[in-house]
């Protein structure tokens, strides 16, 4: 927060123009949350102080702005305090924000807590089997996407049999993301199309037929397209997004990893600056600038990497993100020696690798980005992004 008044309402004054359009029935807690889909978090946490103080609701829409604001701390500690801490809402908004973060040592506890108290959530399934991921705990993470495909659940044969007997949006986003998960990890999608089709069937009835406004589903349709080389799609199925909340925070962080794989430094800069708006100090737009100043071989990206890492020193990507730069700065010793820091913090995981070698095919040191995609081929051999990277 600022150290003046000035600074303070630049930081904090609601956004200007007119709000997202909602229902006439709406009410006070509608138009906060269509305020927070559309990335207008200031707008967002003034409307909670005319909403009632007691309802547990309210802290939830204050965090969710905060965390939208680049107040996380200040968010985390809003859910994690009483009355918020037992509430569900709040719980999962937690393990969320600290997935986001790549926080899987606190997440993990709270998702087994949600689990014990609520053993058939979908949420919990697939948020553990990503928390498990980020802790380089694959099979672990394969077992826990798999309670969807357990007999007593039977959930494929289930969507197989009958697609209409699902009508939960959200919940059917979680199954089909754990779904995807699981078939990456076990390289199941290699014997089987269909798997591929149920996928993206399943994201197009949460988001086309059950609940045309669920973005969450659209988006992570989005993001399975573009995982699959299909980026024409991917923009596509943005662009309804684009039009309703151009600023929702989720949209920026997709349409931001698609402007990074073009190379578009105009579209790049334009997310950067929309992502700063909310958020001055988001690692999001961070790591594009240094994307974009990396291409140019400005000097300025070692500085910019050196100072994230500073402030997240156990990010994987933002580690990768240094040793690359250290290596196009001529300090070419310092890519293995950076490198093997995040073996030291992950030896089972490859996202440093594949930052750095991103960022040194973007800056065209080729041969280079091929030694380190090779590694991360070799460690995490389900995942497409390398074996598109390298062009196979």
């Amino acid at each position: 927060m600022g150290s003046t008044l000035d600074e303070w309402a630049d930081r904090f004054a609601p956004e200007g123009g007119p709000g997202p359009k909602v229902p006439e029935y709406a009410d006070g807690f509608d138009r906060t949350a269509a305020d927070l889909a559309a990335g207008r978090f200031r707008a967002a946490l003034s409307d909670t102080v005319t909403l009632p103080a007691t309802d547990a609701r309210v802290g939830v829409l204050r965090a969710k702005a905060l965390i939208g604001l680049g107040e996380s701390a200040d968010g985390l500690s809003l859910l994690a305090a009483p009355p918020l801490k037992a509430d569900r809402d709040a719980l999962n908004l937690r393990v969320e924000t600290l997935l986001e973060q790549q926080n899987y040592t606190d997440a993990l506890p709270l998702i087994d807590g949600l689990l014990a108290a609520t053993p058939d959530s979908w949420s919990a399934h697939r948020q553990r089997g990503e928390a498990l991921e980020l802790a380089g705990r694959f099979k672990d993470a394969i077992n826990a996407y798999h309670w969807f495909l357990d007999p007593q659940q039977d959930l494929l044969h289930k969507w197989q049999t009958d697609e209409t007997g699902f009508e939960d949006a959200a919940a059917l986003t979680d199954f089909a993301t754990a779904l995807h998960r699981w078939g990456t990890l076990t390289s199941a999608y290699k014997d089987s199309q269909q798997l591929n089709d149920t996928v993206l069937s399943m994201y197009t009835r949460a988001f086309d037929v059950i609940d045309r406004g669920y973005d969450p589903a659209r988006l992570a349709a989005a993001a399975f397209c573009a995982s699959r080389g299909d980026r024409d799609k991917a923009t596509g199925l943005l662009a309804p997004i684009q039009k309703r909340t151009p600023y929702s925070r989720d949209l920026l962080r997709e349409t931001a990893s698609l402007a990074a794989e073009s190379g578009n430094d105009g579209a790049m800069h334009a997310v950067i600056d929309a992502i700063r708006a909310a958020d001055p100090d988001s690692v999001d737009a961070a790591m594009l600038e240094i994307n974009t100043l990396a291409r140019a071989r400005s000097t300025a990206a070692v500085t910019k990497a050196t100072t994230l890492h500073s402030a997240w020193p156990e990010r994987l990507d933002v580690t990768g993100a240094l040793a690359a730069l250290s290596y196009l700065s001529g300090d070419e010793a310092k890519l293995p020696s950076i490198l093997k820091d995040a073996d030291a913090m992950s030896p089972t995981r490859s996202d440093a690798y594949m930052a750095a070698a991103e960022l040194l095919a973007s800056a065209f040191q080729r041969d280079t980005a091929v030694g380190l995609l090779k590694t991360v081929i070799a460690r995490t051999p389900w995942e497409t992004s390398p074996r598109h990277l390298l062009g196979d």
